[in-house]
């Protein structure tokens, strides 16, 4: 009984969610991805929807569904992300950012303008930290990074050339 229930409750909560949810034309949660559909991973890890695609971060690099259909991949082989772990993935205007991870050598977050890579690091850049487990864009178009153990940045550069990220203050 209580399986039922708990599917019945899933299966209203799916419904009003794909009543609800905007993806870009011609994608829908019609087509189930896996690996044999082209997925670099079965283990998903963020997800991202831009007009024209979807980025998914898995735990083997950056899959990118286009609105044909196709899927790419993007990982240390073919870019700049240089650990296949991808946390966290966010659209921010015509900007990709991602941030990527392995457990041994640390992470990295890079921001990607449609025609080049841009790396954000700890030291040089003033991050909190390079393991980024989070991302969000406000409705000011600002972008908010979440650190594991580290706090919160808000990338500033396009006020201040000379820093790059600020940081969430309390009173």
């Amino acid at each position: 009984m209580r399986i039922s229930s708990v599917l019945i409750v899933f299966m209203i909560l799916l419904s009003s969610f794909t009543a609800k949810a905007d993806f870009p034309s011609g994608i829908s949660l019609a087509k189930i991805l896996t690996l044999n559909e082209g997925l670099s991973n079965s283990s998903v890890l963020s997800i991202a929807v831009a007009p024209e695609m979807i980025f998914i971060g898995t735990e083997r690099n950056l899959s990118i569904l286009k609105k044909d259909g196709s899927i790419a991949i993007w990982g240390p082989q073919n870019s700049p992300l240089a650990y296949p772990k991808i946390p966290a993935v966010v659209v921010k205007g015509n900007e990709i950012w991602a941030s990527c991870r392995d457990p041994m050598t640390g992470g990295g977050t890079l921001r990607f303008d449609g025609l080049q890579w841009y790396r954000y690091e700890e030291i040089k850049d003033d991050m909190q930290s390079n393991y980024v487990t989070c991302f969000h864009v406000d409705e000011k178009n600002v972008l908010w990074i979440g650190h594991e153990s580290q706090g919160v940045n808000e990338f500033v550069q396009g006020t201040n050339p000379y820093k790059k990220f600020g940081y969430l203050a309390t009173k």
